[in-house]
């Protein structure tokens, strides 16, 4: 079990495959800003990633490499927001332009 797992069941989210083993969450845009990797996903970017309230990932055309944050028994909670129209003040607002998922350790 990963949290990429976890995250694979939430809208929205799609994991994107780095092509080293490893799949990072990423939100698909229809369109916009311009498009970044196209491996049949068209027009994406990768999350913002915070743990506990502290910047730990600035996202945008970086893959998180999200599963080595926390084993998921570690996770208390996770917050995925997949538009910056959706994203607190606290986690960067508008200026988040690919979206945050915010996770909460035990």
């Amino acid at each position: 079990r990963r949290i990429t797992d976890v995250l694979f069941t939430v809208p929205g989210v799609r994991l994107y495959d780095t092509g080293f083993g490893d799949k990072e969450p990423m939100f698909a845009r229809a369109g916009g800003w311009g498009s970044l990797l196209d491996r049949g996903y068209g027009t994406i970017c990768f999350p913002r990633v915070f743990l506990d309230g502290m910047l730990w990932s600035w996202g945008d055309q970086v893959p998180t490499d999200i599963d080595r944050l926390l084993h998921p028994d570690e996770v208390e909670a996770i917050e995925v927001y997949s538009s910056p129209m959706e994203v607190p003040g606290r986690f960067g607002g508008l200026g988040a332009k690919c979206g945050v998922i915010a996770v909460w350790s035990r």
